[in-house]
């Protein structure tokens, strides 16, 4: 970022993808990649408010209502559903391995074996994963059913009691961040999806009463 002329904040859900992608031709996000270009040239301050996963699945872990392993297959399938939006296979099988061997060892899950017996008993959603890695592609990965087992917004067993929490917590992580920048005396302009304006909506009524 060049030094901020204006005093302005811009907030985006997925900064790094488009400080990535350097020609702004990312068509599944192109309108959010012309308001950051056009935020940087203006010389706004760019952030992501966004909290890691791992910040918010320590705090699953912390409220004892689901176990490792359902916290752990949650993540899994979330991160293919991810995938499966994207449309990008690039270093896939890697992504993956890399990710189950973090869940080995935060969440002691050993295998993909293990995280389609979780899903058996968490969702009454029909799912089996390849159990070799280099056989997920996304060819095979349905969507849909990706979608449906993880979503706050469904209702198909544990697994979307899981994607509420989950939702919950990164929603208190955002607002937080975002009323940082408003506390400031910043102006704040923020890029995100209906959803989290709704759930947002209530801690900056609050704040804009109070100010």
């Amino acid at each position: 970022n060049s030094p901020n002329k204006n005093g302005s904040v811009l907030a985006l859900e997925f900064l790094e993808e488009h400080e990535e992608n350097g020609t702004g031709e990312n068509i599944e996000a192109r309108g959010q990649e012309k308001i950051f270009y056009l935020a940087r040239n203006s010389g706004m301050e760019i952030i992501c408010p966004e909290v890691l996963i791992s910040d918010i699945s320590a705090v699953m872990v912390e409220s004892k209502r689901f176990t490792l392993a359902q916290i752990a297959s949650w993540i899994f399938v979330n991160f293919l559903w991810g995938i499966s939006l994207t449309k990008n296979s690039k270093d896939l099988v890697q992504k993956i391995e890399t990710l189950l061997s973090q869940l080995k060892k935060d969440f002691g899950i050993n295998s993909i074996s293990d995280i389609n017996q979780e899903l058996s008993k968490s969702t009454d959603l029909e799912i089996k994963l390849s159990l070799r890695v280099e056989e997920i592609n996304l060819d095979n990965l349905d969507k849909e059913i990706l979608r449906m087992i993880q979503s706050p917004f469904q209702n198909h067993g544990l697994m979307n009691e899981i994607g509420i929490e989950m939702n919950y917590i990164r929603e208190l992580f955002i607002t937080a961040n975002l009323l940082r920048v408003l506390l400031k005396g910043q102006n704040l302009f923020a890029v995100y999806g209906a959803n989290h304006v709704v759930s947002q909506e209530p801690a900056f009524i609050k704040y804009f009463d109070e100010s």
